[in-house]
């Protein structure tokens, strides 16, 4: 198996279509031929037993070049699915379930971040695993040098084995960042978020937390970290803390997790451990007052591709697009993020960045960076999708990207946007077969002749989304790249959108790039 990179280098123009999305590697010729397409890839481990790696995909004529190869274990959940079994990845990356059989590590969200302090190394606290890039920590303990550059803090994983703590996994921490309204003084507001250089890979010792999204009072606590014994006490200091009494021994700086309906959830951090008087006693910020504030920092969610705003709330987005620097609008655009857009990318022919800008309303933010995708033409129009990063984010509810798939029970909508408060929504009826990354269908109540508004104007990039009818937000599923404009006196023909949820794993390759 030879790099990503060097296998691009050697042939850019072949190589790097196929290297887009991480589902192929490349490898070299040891001896003889790769064989036909489709032929095993095999690793032996030292007693001698093969394990399936990869299937040959497409091989150059040329001798010496590299073989592309399809990542087997990239498609172990669906394989899995498919012949009944569970799905491995489904199951690592659910937040808030416990290991079955590693004794060793009973929380495989907890993490603990040391300090090198002139070769002194130092605990600073307990942090919480909460998606790939992110953990929830304490804010308090970082100092100001720390807070500008973190390199000196480490964040390490350990197992208990034989009685011993043994590190089993460290990351390097890229940027800390602390809640705005943090006060030292008073201590309030104590909570931060860890961003990661590079994302964890989950497995069976390193999975995430849950995040408590209802209000906290109906969180039935059945177990906790602390025990069973631990009993919750009414605090005079605010909403934002929970008092708890318990005999379990208890440490500065950690975490408190509770059990709802086999489900972990991040409680509480640790405040205040009482003294003499009442050593059980212990005062927690209360995290579940902070999930929007986390949701609003974070750039993945649980069961959301990327993170976006408030994108649990009830459906407000408002007219988007893609204007000129005269304010002359080019395409429609659906807010992801704040200063995320998707777009089409033909809407961006004949442009240039300096003379675009995403608009929401009355408010407008020049474009810092496009991102088209690698395997767009111009001229057949194939894997038409771009991500526009804005200068400047819009105060704009933007749309949840589904990334739990298995969620059934949704209309699929259609939203064509005009200017002002007033939006038509059309429920696409009639599915119809077409292109893979395509969804088609008609939608209802939009009229086929041509003196219908659908027909006269360009709603190109138009988002159409998954409404579960339960008022916790809408999935964003397409953009609309033929609509009735394109086809007026032919309209037994369908709409026809861009798949967002097809080109996932692209959107959020390039999202972790432009983070980084």
């Amino acid at each position: 198996i030879v790099s990503r990179s060097n296998c691009r280098n050697s042939a850019a123009g072949f190589y790097t279509e196929h290297l887009v999305e991480k589902k192929k590697f490349c490898a070299e010729r040891l001896n003889g031929s790769f064989g036909s397409t489709g032929g095993g890839f095999y690793i032996a481990d030292k007693e001698g037993n093969l394990s399936l790696r990869g299937i040959v995909s497409s091989v150059k004529v040329k001798p010496d070049g590299y073989a592309l190869f399809t990542d087997v274990a990239s498609y172990l959940p669906w394989i899995q699915e498919q012949i009944g079994g569970t799905n491995v990845q489904t199951t690592l990356s659910e937040c808030g379930k416990k290991a079955a059989i590693d004794a060793g590590r009973p929380w495989p969200w907890q993490g603990q971040v040391y300090r090198n302090d002139s070769g002194s190394i130092q605990r600073v606290a307990s942090v919480a695993i909460i998606s790939e890039l992110f953990l929830v920590s304490p804010a308090g303990v970082y100092s100001s040098s720390e807070l500008r550059d973190p390199s000196q803090l480490s964040l390490t994983f350990t197992s208990h084995e034989s009685g011993q703590a043994q590190v089993f996994h460290s990351q390097r921490i890229g940027k800390i960042i602390r809640h705005e309204k943090f006060y030292p003084e008073s201590g309030s507001n104590n909570i931060a978020l860890l961003q990661l250089q590079t994302p964890l890979r989950f497995s069976e010792r390193l999975s995430p937390i849950c995040l408590w999204r209802g209000d906290p009072k109906d969180l039935n606590v059945n177990n906790t970290n602390l025990g069973r014994s631990v009993d919750t006490m009414n605090c005079t200091l605010g909403i934002n803390y929970i008092c708890i009494d318990t005999t379990s021994p208890t440490t500065f700086n950690s975490t408190f997790y509770v059990e709802n309906e086999e489900t972990w959830y991040l409680r509480g951090l640790t405040t205040t451990i009482s003294q003499e008087d009442q050593r059980s006693s212990i005062l927690l910020l209360d995290v579940a007052r902070y999930t929007g504030w986390i949701e609003n920092n974070t750039v993945f969610r649980t069961k959301n591709l990327l993170n976006n705003v408030d994108c649990s709330l009830p459906f407000i987005n408002d007219y988007t697009f893609i204007s000129t620097r005269a304010g002359e609008m080019k395409c429609l655009a659906t807010l992801v993020g704040p200063s995320l857009m998707l777009i089409l990318a033909s809407c961006l022919e004949n442009s240039s960045v300096p003379d675009l800008y995403g608009a929401s309303g009355d408010q407008t933010s020049q474009i810092k960076q496009i991102f088209i995708h690698p395997s767009y033409n111009g001229s057949t129009r194939p894997h038409n999708l771009a991500i526009v990063q804005l200068d400047s984010p819009l105060d704009t509810t933007p749309f949840c990207i589904l990334f739990d798939t298995s969620r059934t029970g949704s209309r699929l909508r259609l939203l064509l946007p005009t200017k002002g408060p007033k939006k038509y929504f059309f429920d696409l009826d009639e599915r119809q077969p077409c292109d893979e990354g395509h969804v088609c269908g008609h939608c209802r109540g939009i009229a086929r002749y041509s003196g219908d508004p659908s027909c006269r104007d360009n709603f190109h990039g138009s988002p159409l989304f998954h409404d579960f009818g339960d008022g916790r937000g809408v999935y964003l599923r397409g953009l609309l790249e033929a609509g009735k404009e394109d086809h007026c006196e032919q309209p037994e023909l369908p709409e026809v959108f861009v798949d967002v949820m097809f080109y996932s794993g692209w959107i959020r390759e390039t999202v972790l790039r432009i983070l980084a």
